[in-house]
């Protein structure tokens, strides 16, 4: 569910914070994109990429990163970025996403996995391994796993 916003979202201080990011967070972003900031991700993005290529070995700044580039529709950019990041749950889930997004099936479904066991959204991360699994043509594999 993308979020509509009545007020812009401050999204320079969404995107240099230094916190986890979080759904909410992310929930904001959409919106934000949803509603004519798109511009304005996008430059704090490409901010916050360039500290990480410059050697910014921030976890932090990567997810916000990757998530971003995600959500702007540059899936590969949020795969590469996102792919660098362990044990994080919800970097891991949105690599899935992105993978799902290149038709790299077998590769989101181990994303999705790892997304689960790292603290995001169990339910919601075997829905989505469920999906891969089925988008990759097993069917049966993906019925069994939602038993």
């Amino acid at each position: 569910m993308i979020a509509t916003l009545k007020e812009p979202v401050d999204v320079r201080s969404l995107m240099q914070g230094t916190a986890p990011l979080t759904m909410d967070d992310v929930r904001q972003l959409e919106g934000a994109i949803a509603n004519g900031q798109s511009t304005e991700v996008r430059q704090e993005a490409y901010t916050l990429a360039n500290d990480v290529e410059q050697g910014d070995k921030s976890a932090v700044k990567a997810v916000r990163v990757g998530i971003a580039f995600y959500l702007l529709g540059q899936g590969k950019v949020a795969e590469q970025v996102l792919g660098r990041i362990g044990n994080n749950g919800l970097a891991a889930f949105y690599r899935g996403q992105a993978l799902v997004g290149m038709a790299r099936y077998s590769e989101a479904i181990e994303a999705f996995e790892s997304a689960g066991k790292h603290g995001f959204d169990k339910v919601s991360a075997l829905l989505h391994q469920a999906g891969a699994v089925r988008a990759g043509g097993n069917l049966a594999k993906a019925e069994e796993l939602l038993k």
